[in-house]
C-alpha cells in the first residue's frame, strides 16, 4: 500500500507540473499571437533605448 501511495503522490505532482505547463504555453501562444496581430498591421513598437 506503501507503494501505491508513493505512486499517486508521484502522479499529483506530475498533473500539476504539466497544468502548469500548459498555463505557460497558452500564454505564450496568446502573446505571440498579439505580437503577430501587431506586426501584419505594420505598427511596430519602437523601444525606447536605454
Amino acid at each position: 500500500s506503501h507503494v501505491l501511495f508513493l505512486y499517486k503522490h508521484v502522479c499529483t505532482t506530475l498533473r500539476q507540473q504539466l497544468r502548469l505547463l500548459l498555463k505557460r504555453v497558452i500564454l505564450w501562444v496568446e502573446c505571440l499571437n498579439a505580437l503577430d496581430k501587431i506586426y501584419s498591421r505594420g505598427i511596430i513598437v519602437k523601444l525606447p533605448d536605454k
